[in-house]
């Protein structure tokens, strides 16, 4: 930590003395995106529900603010409501530039985490669909919060990612949101907002592009403030070997469990929560030849759980295409999925007289849809999600999405 420390402070320094010694001429640069959403979800209650199954409306606004001091130096900011409660601050950091070649910068603060394909894009005025890939926004039954006792445990809570509390006794099949005092709620794979404070250095050339950095928490957990000893480094790496093609790779380690909620339960195994972390490592490939454009991600990640002998693994990817025509209109769809690694099942928790179960239900999602763009600012989305999870008892919840949203950008 003093290390990390140390380059704070050097980081610091260095924003300071150049921005003494360039000549100052301050550009500000201002933007927003809003966007209304109606959402009509399926009555089953399961992690893809929204909403408890109740037709609602949301609204969101997103306020972007850049400020360049000089040549070297610039700040930038995302401040973003919903349904207009108080605005949270998401992105704020200072990024020094020394070279005008763009080879190597240096960014300090709280920014969106360098992986994969989709975060760059996640905006609703540039993703195409409305929801997001399942591996950002599937909730799996795994808390940072709390630690299953053993694999019984985990398994007795599979499709409950909103809601559920380790130790139960006696199957119960999806029972979606639990509203207990002292329900869980399990970790995405990747969060939806991965905004993580630390510092990263990155640049680009014609071809390549690379970031690395080292932050506090984890991808399925960040941290504003790290609580543990550990921190997480992470990377990303991009080729394009012609015009519209594009391959990237990413990588992060890091520890996902809060310190503070688990640490009595780790002294028993003379732990601590730095112990056991998050790896992932991802692949992804975007494509564009005239109206068509295609994005892909594969996901590998693991996490470590203190109490159950097997790593926690995970694959998850998703395949997206978007065509337009007739200059306004576009047609698009997404395929995802997560599949989860097979853990001993001593105790056949479902009866299903198997041994090893998946230690979540494997799910896909299907979104299909049509935009329509009024002008260059404002777009509406009209989209059905069909949503599946698979080997779950009772069959399939009734959890599909009908979809609407309109989107205002400048």
């Amino acid at each position: 930590m003093t290390m990390m420390r140390d380059t704070f402070f050097l980081i610091f320094g260095l924003l300071f003395v150049n921005t003494l010694s360039g000549q100052v001429k301050p550009e500000i640069e201002f933007g927003a995106i809003a966007w209304a959403s109606y959402l009509d979800s399926g009555p089953d209650n399961s992690p893809l529900q929204r909403n408890d199954g109740d037709a609602t409306f949301i609204s969101d606004v997103s306020l972007f603010l850049g400020v360049d001091i000089n040549e070297h130096v610039s700040f930038y900011s995302e401040v973003q409501s919903r349904n207009g409660f108080d605005f949270i601050v998401y992105g704020l950091s200072a990024i020094y530039r020394p070279e005008a070649s763009g080879l190597f910068n240096l960014e300090f603060g709280k920014f969106l985490a360098p992986f994969g394909t989709f975060l760059s894009r996640k905006w609703p005025s540039e993703n195409p669909l409305m929801n997001w890939p399942l591996l950002y926004d599937y909730r799996t039954a795994l808390s940072a919060s709390d630690l299953a006792q053993n694999e019984s445990e985990l398994l007795l809570v599979r499709g409950r990612g909103y809601g559920f509390q380790y130790g139960e006794t006696g199957f119960e099949q999806s029972s979606g949101n639990s509203t207990t005092a002292t329900s869980r709620k399990g970790v995405r794979l990747l969060s939806r907002q991965v905004y993580l404070t630390g510092f990263q250095v990155f640049g680009s050339s014609r071809r390549f592009s690379y970031h690395f950095g080292a932050t506090n928490g984890s991808l399925s957990n960040p941290a504003n403030i790290n609580n543990t000893t550990g921190v997480q480094l992470l990377g990303r790496a991009t080729y394009s070997p012609t015009f519209g093609l594009e391959f990237g790779s990413s990588f992060a380690w890091g520890g996902y469990l809060d310190k503070s909620s688990v640490e009595s339960q780790l002294e028993t195994v003379d732990k601590s929560a730095q112990d056991f972390r998050q790896t992932a490592l991802g692949f992804d490939l975007s494509y564009s030849f005239g109206h068509l454009i295609f994005f892909s991600e594969l996901l590998f990640n693991r996490w470590e759980s203190p109490f159950i002998d097997e790593d926690l693994d995970v694959v998850a990817f998703d395949l997206e295409i978007k065509y337009r025509f007739l200059t306004r209109f576009y047609l698009a769809g997404r395929f995802s999925r997560i599949d989860f690694k097979n853990i001993d099942d001593p105790e056949d928790v479902d009866g299903d007289g198997f041994l090893r179960e998946s230690w979540d239900y494997d799910v896909d999602q299907l979104e299909v849809g049509v935009g329509y763009h009024f002008n260059r600012n404002a777009l509406l989305k009209v989209f059905h999600v069909f949503n599946t999870t698979h080997d779950i008892r009772g069959g399939d919840p009734s959890d599909d999405q009908f979809t609407t949203q309109l989107v205002v950008s400048f």
